[in-house]
């Protein structure tokens, strides 16, 4: 049912809601002298009729929206939006697979067969040869989404990959706003990697914070005892984490100051020539 008629059965529904609604007014219209058995049985039969005619034609106009509403829900143009590649990475694998659920496994427009496609070419390197004999057809998504989750859904694997990269992080190799965001952000990705595997990251504080601070560059540590005072209790990973955020922020506020000082020397040099022109043009 084209929207064109949607509209004209909710016109028609307009109309027999009127003559529903006033049943009884033009029943007791006509005076109650008027009125007889056979009156108000043939007002009946005509109501009922009525209603009849309304409910067949909302149940019509329930199923013509849904049927338009799917049909655009196909066809509408949406946005494009890329799918990263997953190369078997297993410290890339839980990332990758939330996007993907929620870009292509909820997406109730695609097909099974478009969701494995999308998923095959978003596979690279080790993944992709995983799936490489599994042919692109409807039945075969799911059994190739799970093999995907049996291969790398391996917790143990997936937690000592993460505490590999905690161990591994790069030590800032001087005072500079640039590392700190970069090990900042890196320390705060590994932390939210353990706490998706459940790992009782609560509990770590004095591991991760003592970790965390050998990347640290040596003026960066200097803030940090400062920071920590004559406190002789371990520090949290929350007081941490507020520090690099708080040392990030003023290196970054530094930098651009400093920044903006060497950008006004072009300015102090223009003017000492503009002066100097003026001096040899009198000594003329």
């Amino acid at each position: 049912m084209r929207l064109a008629h949607v509209e004209a059965r909710l016109e028609q529904q307009v109309a027999l809601n009127h003559l529903i609604a006033s049943s009884y007014e033009d029943l007791t219209k006509v005076g109650l002298t008027n009125l007889n058995s056979q009156r108000i049985q043939a007002r009946l039969a005509a109501l009922k009729d009525d209603w009849e005619k309304f409910s067949i034609v909302h149940e019509a106009i329930g199923i013509a929206l849904q049927e338009l509403s799917t049909s655009y829900y196909h066809h509408a143009k949406l946005p494009r939006i890329e799918i990263p590649k997953f190369n078997g990475n297993p410290e890339e694998w839980l990332s990758f697979k939330d996007l993907f659920t929620s870009l292509v496994i909820a997406n109730r427009s695609l097909s099974a067969v478009e969701k494995i496609q999308y998923l095959k070419t978003s596979l690279v390197g080790n993944a992709a040869q995983l799936l490489r004999n599994m042919t692109i057809t409807g039945d075969n998504f799911q059994r190739a989404w799970e093999t995907l989750i049996a291969f790398y859904e391996n917790t143990r694997m997936l937690v000592n990959s993460t505490l590999n990269s905690l161990l591994n992080l790069k030590r800032m190799s001087k005072e500079s706003a640039q590392e700190m965001e970069l090990l900042y952000t890196n320390i705060m990705q590994i932390y939210r990697s353990l706490e998706n595997l459940q790992r009782p990251v609560g509990q770590w504080d004095d591991f991760l914070v003592f970790v965390a601070v050998q990347r640290l560059d040596s003026e960066s540590v200097k803030a940090w005892e400062q920071h920590l005072g004559s406190t002789k209790e371990p520090p949290t990973w929350k007081q941490f984490t507020e520090f690099l955020l708080s040392r990030l922020r003023s290196l970054q506020a530094f930098e651009k100051t400093r920044h903006g000082k060497f950008t006004t020397h072009p300015h102090k040099i223009s003017v000492k020539t503009h002066i100097q022109g003026i001096n040899k043009a009198d000594t003329c």
